[in-house]
């Protein structure tokens, strides 16, 4: 579990850190006909190099991706949005799945 703001070490010179959450899922206190995604917007380190990239939960387009001989899922992304409440980027909470192909 990740969060907004934090360096993930994958290997000794490639990193990655969360650099903020769009999300458009529907509030969980009202009822919508449909519900939007949620954008993770990630930025990838390795040595004088730098890639930004969205991980978006749901759409299997964009989750995962492989990147450097490695695939990066969202499985998860918490808290669930509510009515009229601004949920802090520092709040939100990343699950990852990182895997070496």
């Amino acid at each position: 579990m990740t969060k907004v703001g934090d360096r993930i070490w994958v290997t000794s010179n490639f990193s990655f850190s969360i650099r903020s959450v769009l999300d458009y899922r529907c509030p969980v206190d009202i009822e919508c006909v449909s519900s939007g995604d949620v954008n993770t917007y990630i930025r990838f380190h390795q040595l004088f190099h730098q890639t930004d990239t969205v991980i978006c939960l749901w759409s299997s387009g964009k989750n995962p991706i492989e990147l450097h001989g490695y695939s990066f899922k969202v499985l998860n992304i918490s808290p669930l949005p509510r009515n009229n409440v601004t949920i802090p980027q520092e709040d939100f909470r990343i699950e990852m799945m990182v895997t070496k192909l």
